[in-house]
């Protein structure tokens, strides 16, 4: 999403061109995400996430919140799109790993099908 957000108007045909691996653009995820109303939704956003920006996840997770009764979401706001941390040594980005607390709250999440950010930065959506 990154490279289509920052890219001029003009330069979109070319660039989606160059980026087709058979992915349907149109495709609406909204009606699958319907027909799970009745099981438990945990989506974990990264704040700093270029391809899927979280805000504009966030809007969409927002107003189907009435539809998705269990669904959970909370936000690594440092956290690139695979939770990732970085920093930029001598000039150069360089991964540190998961968000601190990352792995062992989808763990929690996993047995208990509930939210519990203790021992990370997240924040609850």
């Amino acid at each position: 999403t990154h490279l289509v957000l920052g890219a001029p108007t003009e330069q979109l045909p070319a660039l989606f061109q160059q980026m087709d691996d058979g992915t349907t653009w149109g495709y609406d995820p909204l009606p699958a995400l319907r027909a799970t109303s009745n099981l438990p939704l945990f989506w974990v956003l990264g704040g700093e996430d270029d391809d899927a920006p979280s805000l504009a996840t966030l809007e969409v997770l927002n107003g189907l919140r009435s539809e998705l009764p269990r669904l959970q979401v909370v936000e690594f706001p440092t956290a690139e799109h695979e939770i990732e941390e970085w920093v930029t040594v001598n000039g150069e980005r360089v991964s540190v790993g998961y968000s601190p607390g990352y792995l062992p709250m989808l763990a929690r999440w996993i047995r208990t099908k509930r939210v519990d950010v203790r021992g990370t930065n997240a924040v609850v959506r």
